[in-house]
């Protein structure tokens, strides 16, 4: 009877194990070393403070281990618009003008995770190069010259993920924001200035984790 007893506590114990294990693997999230993802700013481009600063940036993060995210951030903008200018000598006349800028930078955050939700903190560096036109006059006659420069930026970040499954997620971010615009005008008789702006930000990101 005792040799039976032991027989069926080894049985319990091996599959209470058995179960244990499956359920861990189950439940427990699989570590994903890549991702890439859109994040998309609450801010339209009308609204910051610097019109030039693409709100919307594409992502790629790399995860070496479960508690270290490193990212690389890519951001556009481009926009066309015309003004009518009345002049005695020529009437009216019709400019075009034109705003670009690129944008790049990296961040380096921490992450805590907790069953399918990822807590994170850090901080986010970027540099937009623009061009931006504006209106100039020669004896009353108006025409267009390109101005220039770059905003540095700084982005101290809080956010969470929450992951439907292995492939995406979807997060939301807070931050605190710095930028510090160089503006270097057309007309070289026109000193470079620079100004600084603080914003606070919050956004939503969309990941996609192929590996």
């Amino acid at each position: 009877m005792k040799r039976i007893r032991k027989i069926i506590t080894l049985i319990v114990t091996f599959l209470s194990g058995a179960f244990y294990t499956q359920a861990q693997e189950t439940t427990e999230p699989i570590h994903r070393y890549i991702g890439v993802g859109i994040r998309a700013s609450v801010f339209q481009i009308s609204e910051l403070p610097i019109r030039t600063v693409p709100p919307n940036r594409i992502l790629l993060n790399i995860d070496p281990i479960k508690y270290l995210r490193v990212e690389g951030h890519f951001g556009m903008y481009k926009n066309d618009y015309q003004e009518n200018f009345n002049t005695f000598s020529n009437g009216n006349v019709l400019l075009t003008l034109k705003e670009n800028s690129t944008l790049f930078g990296g961040g380096v955050f921490g992450v805590y995770p907790k069953d399918n939700i990822k807590f994170i903190a850090g901080l986010r560096y970027s540099q937009n190069r623009y061009n931006q036109d504006n209106i100039d006059f020669s004896n009353g006659i108006p025409f267009v010259v390109t101005d220039k420069g770059e905003v540095n930026i700084l982005t101290y970040v809080l956010g969470a993920e929450y992951a439907f499954n292995k492939w995406f997620s979807i997060g939301a971010e807070f931050g605190f924001v710095t930028m510090k615009d160089n503006f270097h005008p057309a007309d070289p008789s026109n000193p470079s200035t620079t100004s600084n702006t603080s914003i606070s930000e919050s956004s939503l990101v969309f990941r996609f984790y192929p590996y």
